[in-house]
């Protein structure tokens, strides 16, 4: 990680926010994401875009809009936008990363029940934004800002392209980009020999969190919850290919606790069941578990 920027520090000063950590950052777009505290001691997600690059002040607000919407069912935290700089999500001092609680061995007691509450968070998720789904749309109506619908076949192509590069990309920024990015997704595409994605009519487009992996999911020891933050992305899509892209790598870490993948799956099964097109979703599952297969053994 780079040194985080001075106007960053500057605006968490006016903040009052302390004790900066950066969590992951991309400058091309001026975006950090941080933990950090506040005047009272709190430990707190931060989101910071340079203003220069675009104001951000009304996705912030429809970010807020969406915790809102979430923190009757106890699925996320509260979040509050600092002008149009800042959004600072409270977070619980107990709290860690799904990814970091699924990496750290000495904790693999802890692992199913922390799946468990990450499945949770996100159907409460799902069954918030339906709930809200006129107010949301009219409140993107209201600031004439554009958070379309991401395409089925775009979603699968960049979850594809990660799972076969181990890691997200940005945006390509010139033809020499553009060729490598299309190289990649081409090379993916022929490994896991992958289908043109189609959705059934159970499948309908409908709004998703947009970025769902596992550094998004926040476990709370203390109050035996999962959180999700992060919602800047949530847009409409189809909610099979994002959870087929968390589930590859929340067994991808499980791969050597064979009973508690199993119990994974059953927990899976049990909390989702009527609530997506499960043969869409072992399809695109399985197509993702042959890419990072694919991806590994490229690696060695």
């Amino acid at each position: 990680m780079s040194e985080i920027p001075i106007r960053l520090r500057e605006a968490a000063d006016r903040a009052g926010l302390q004790n900066l950590s950066v969590i992951s950052e991309n400058p091309r777009k001026g975006r950090w994401c941080l933990t950090g505290r506040d005047l009272l001691g709190k430990k707190c997600f931060i989101k910071w875009n340079e203003p220069e690059k675009k104001s951000f002040y009304l996705a912030f607000q429809r970010e807020k809009k969406i915790y809102e919407f979430l923190c009757g069912s106890g699925s996320a935290p509260e979040a509050e936008p600092l002008g149009e700089e800042l959004l600072v999500t409270e977070l619980m001092d107990s709290s860690a990363t799904l990814r970091s609680v699924l990496m750290n061995s000495g904790r693999r007691s802890e692992h199913l029940r922390c799946v468990k509450l990450a499945h949770a968070a996100y159907r409460d998720f799902l069954n918030a934004v339906a709930e809200h789904a006129q107010e949301l749309a009219a409140f993107d109506r209201s600031c004439g800002e554009t958070f379309g619908k991401i395409e089925y076949e775009e979603q699968y192509d960049r979850h594809l392209r990660q799972l076969y590069i181990s890691g997200p990309m940005d945006a390509p920024i010139n033809r020499l980009e553009r060729k490598i990015n299309s190289f990649r997704l081409s090379a993916a595409r022929r490994m896991v020999k992958a289908r043109p994605v189609k959705h059934s009519d159970r499948s309908a487009c409908r709004y998703i969190h947009g970025d769902l992996h596992l550094n998004n999911f926040m476990i709370d020891e203390t109050a035996e919850r999962a959180v999700l933050i992060d919602f800047e992305d949530t847009t409409e899509g189809c909610p099979e290919i994002e959870l087929a892209y968390f589930e590859v790598q929340a067994e991808l870490l499980l791969r050597d606790e064979r009973e508690e993948l199993l119990a994974c799956r059953r927990n899976f099964d049990e909390v989702f069941s009527g609530m997506i097109d499960r043969e869409l979703f072992e399809s695109i599952r399985k197509d993702y578990a042959k890419a990072i297969a694919c991806n590994r053994r490229f690696q060695k």
